[in-house]
């Protein structure tokens, strides 16, 4: 069973770091998996603590809507303006200053 819980730091297996650099990103939120991160980055304060944000999301809405969120607003709004990336952006600059 996985814990929901606990945020895993875990290093990018192949297909999910193709997609990142492809995508131009260190790291992906993926419950109830963990936080997967580029090879090297996983030290990277600054990109843990937005990870940890989304994280936090996921344990506010549950796995089904946190995705359904995510997606409806990555959609809608695109990256850079998606609320919960805003959010991420906004609480891992408090977090790591």
């Amino acid at each position: 069973m996985i814990d929901n819980k606990i945020m895993k730091i875990k290093t990018a297996p192949s297909f999910i770091a193709w997609f990142l650099r492809k995508q131009g990103y260190q790291g992906i939120t993926l419950p109830p998996f963990g936080v997967f991160v580029l090879a090297g980055d996983e030290a990277n304060k600054s990109l843990i603590s937005h990870e940890r944000v989304h994280w936090d999301q996921y344990l506010r809405l549950g796995a089904l809507r946190f995705y359904a969120t995510y997606l409806y607003y990555q959609v809608r709004y695109g990256y850079e303006k998606n609320p919960m990336e805003i959010e991420a952006r906004t609480k891992a600059n408090s977090y790591t200053s």
